[in-house]
């Protein structure tokens, strides 16, 4: 994910969303956002908070339905 302010593609595939308390963490915090071979966000921290920047990804998210299938 590259910000529209760091010049990234108004474009669905360059976004995620994210409530206003975590939006201004990601800015604020500069944490980075990377999309995964199954289109789910990890979210890398930044080193003040893990000096390892092990990848994140929230437990409870789901993959997306596969909307082609024919099964």
């Amino acid at each position: 994910m590259v910000s529209w302010l760091d010049g990234g593609e108004s474009a669905l595939d360059n976004g995620v969303l994210l409530c206003g308390h975590h939006h201004n963490r990601v800015h604020h915090e500069h944490w980075d956002i990377v999309m995964d071979v199954d289109r789910r966000p990890t979210f890398i921290p930044p080193e003040h908070i893990d000096p390892q920047r092990r990848p994140r990804r929230n437990p409870y998210s789901q993959p997306r339905p596969d909307l082609f299938s024919t099964a």
